[in-house]
Protein backbone atom coordinates (compact mmCIF):
# COMPACT_ATOMS: atom_id res chain seq x y z
CA UNK A 1 0.00 0.00 0.00
CA UNK A 2 1.22 3.25 -1.17
CA UNK A 3 1.33 6.33 1.38
CA UNK A 4 1.07 9.72 1.02
CA UNK A 5 4.17 11.88 2.05
CA UNK A 6 5.55 15.50 1.22
CA UNK A 7 7.97 17.96 -0.18
CA UNK A 8 9.59 20.12 1.70
CA UNK A 9 12.31 22.52 1.87
CA UNK A 10 15.05 23.54 4.45
CA UNK A 11 15.39 27.37 3.36
CA UNK A 12 18.48 29.43 4.70
CA UNK A 13 16.65 32.50 5.40
CA UNK A 14 20.29 34.58 5.85
CA UNK A 15 21.09 33.16 1.92
CA UNK A 16 18.45 31.91 -0.29
CA UNK A 17 20.16 28.61 -0.56
CA UNK A 18 17.36 25.86 0.15
CA UNK A 19 17.96 22.15 -0.10
CA UNK A 20 14.55 20.09 -1.57
CA UNK A 21 13.49 17.00 -0.17
CA UNK A 22 10.62 14.32 -0.02
CA UNK A 23 9.42 11.64 2.60
CA UNK A 24 6.78 10.00 3.66
CA UNK A 25 7.53 10.50 7.28
CA UNK A 26 7.42 14.09 7.80
CA UNK A 27 8.34 14.05 11.10
CA UNK A 28 10.87 11.65 11.75
CA UNK A 29 13.03 12.73 8.90
CA UNK A 30 12.44 16.66 9.58
CA UNK A 31 13.53 15.85 13.12
CA UNK A 32 16.22 13.58 11.75
CA UNK A 33 17.54 16.65 9.88
CA UNK A 34 17.95 19.23 12.93
CA UNK A 35 18.90 16.65 14.77
CA UNK A 36 22.17 15.50 12.25
CA UNK A 37 22.62 19.36 11.92
CA UNK A 38 22.78 19.97 15.16
CA UNK A 39 25.21 17.27 16.23
CA UNK A 40 27.23 18.06 13.88
CA UNK A 41 26.81 15.08 11.52
CA UNK A 42 25.24 15.90 8.30
CA UNK A 43 25.54 14.18 5.33
CA UNK A 44 25.62 17.84 2.93
CA UNK A 45 28.77 19.16 3.83
CA UNK A 46 27.66 22.22 2.49
CA UNK A 47 24.15 22.89 4.03
CA UNK A 48 26.07 21.32 7.12
CA UNK A 49 28.46 24.39 6.87
CA UNK A 50 26.32 27.09 6.55
CA UNK A 51 23.83 25.53 10.05
CA UNK A 52 27.22 26.24 11.39
CA UNK A 53 28.04 29.65 10.12
CA UNK A 54 24.28 31.48 10.60
CA UNK A 55 23.21 29.31 13.18
CA UNK A 56 19.53 27.45 13.43
CA UNK A 57 17.74 30.38 13.79
CA UNK A 58 18.85 31.07 9.97
CA UNK A 59 16.82 27.68 8.95
CA UNK A 60 13.34 27.14 8.11
CA UNK A 61 11.02 24.34 6.75
CA UNK A 62 8.41 25.14 4.08
CA UNK A 63 6.25 22.01 3.30
CA UNK A 64 5.79 22.67 -0.76
CA UNK A 65 3.23 19.67 -1.17
CA UNK A 66 1.57 17.62 0.80
CA UNK A 67 -0.35 13.86 0.09
CA UNK A 68 1.85 13.34 -2.10
CA UNK A 69 1.32 9.90 -3.51
CA UNK A 70 4.38 8.00 -2.42
CA UNK A 71 4.88 6.66 -6.31
CA UNK A 72 5.26 9.89 -7.37
CA UNK A 73 7.17 11.58 -4.88
CA UNK A 74 10.37 11.60 -6.73
CA UNK A 75 8.73 13.18 -9.86
CA UNK A 76 7.74 15.69 -7.29
CA UNK A 77 11.04 16.60 -5.81
CA UNK A 78 12.82 16.95 -8.93
CA UNK A 79 10.00 18.78 -10.07
CA UNK A 80 10.65 21.54 -7.14
CA UNK A 81 14.70 21.01 -7.61
CA UNK A 82 14.44 22.36 -11.02
CA UNK A 83 11.79 24.64 -10.18
CA UNK A 84 13.72 26.08 -7.79
CA UNK A 85 17.25 25.23 -9.81
CA UNK A 86 18.37 23.43 -6.62
CA UNK A 87 21.07 22.08 -8.68
CA UNK A 88 22.98 25.27 -10.05
CA UNK A 89 25.31 27.54 -7.80
CA UNK A 90 24.47 29.02 -4.20
CA UNK A 91 21.73 25.85 -3.54
CA UNK A 92 22.01 22.45 -1.37
CA UNK A 93 20.82 19.96 -3.52
CA UNK A 94 24.00 19.84 -5.92
CA UNK A 95 23.94 16.87 -8.28
CA UNK A 96 20.69 15.25 -7.28
CA UNK A 97 19.07 16.77 -10.95
CA UNK A 98 21.75 15.86 -13.10
CA UNK A 99 21.15 11.99 -11.83
CA UNK A 100 17.83 12.81 -13.99
CA UNK A 101 18.32 12.44 -18.08
CA UNK A 102 17.41 15.34 -20.29
CA UNK A 103 14.08 13.90 -21.67
CA UNK A 104 13.23 13.36 -17.43
CA UNK A 105 13.66 17.08 -17.01
CA UNK A 106 12.01 17.86 -19.84
CA UNK A 107 9.15 15.59 -19.25
CA UNK A 108 9.30 17.19 -15.55
CA UNK A 109 9.30 20.68 -16.39
CA UNK A 110 6.32 20.23 -19.04
CA UNK A 111 3.94 18.51 -16.14
CA UNK A 112 5.12 21.41 -13.84
CA UNK A 113 4.43 23.96 -16.03
CA UNK A 114 1.07 22.14 -17.44
CA UNK A 115 0.11 21.79 -13.41
CA UNK A 116 -1.01 17.94 -14.02
CA UNK A 117 1.94 17.19 -10.77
Amino acid sequence: MSHPGVVYMIMNVANGKAYVGSTVHERQRLRTHMRHLRKNKHQNKSLQEDFNAYGEESFMTIILARNVPEDDLHIYELSEIVSYDSDGPGTYNVGKARRITAEQRRNTVKHALSGSL
